[in-house]
């Protein structure tokens, strides 16, 4: 099957820089709050689409949280993910050097591993402040 080409439209590149130059996971909300500051016309279909379109692509990726709000990552390459169960921000957690969780992982026979997707939960240092009081 042949690769289908997308424009790169203004609208494209202004949601991909968004994600790209924010390191704090934002939900498709919060992309669309910003990118709205920049150009005030832009819908939320608009936004919502080209986010979709460019984590199929591999340029940002989309992080399916617990509580069911999609985040988006500029990191795209394997790590994992921690969530606090009390603010629901999500944070990025390095895997180890050398740690090869993939070739550790016992798939269904027949099936083989393309990579991971984990997420911790938890508190984060904030909340567990919080709840401390």
């Amino acid at each position: 099957m042949p690769a289908i080409h997308y424009r790169n439209t203004p609208q494209r590149k202004l949601v991909l820089d968004i994600v790209k130059n924010r390191h704090d996971h934002p939900s498709a909300d919060e992309v669309y709050e910003q990118a709205r500051s920049t150009e005030p016309h832009i819908s939320r279909g608009t936004v919502y689409r080209n986010l979709k379109l460019l984590s199929q692509q591999g340029l940002i990726r989309r992080v399916q949280t617990i509580g069911g709000v999609d985040r988006f990552d500029c990191r795209t390459g394997d790590h994992f993910h921690f969530m606090c169960e009390g603010c629901e921000r999500v944070m990025d957690v390095d895997v180890p050097p050398g740690m090869d969780v993939d070739s550790r992982i016992v798939p269904p026979e027949g099936a083989e591993v393309h990579g991971h997707w984990v997420i911790l939960r938890g508190l984060c240092s904030d909340c567990l402040g919080k709840e401390r009081l």
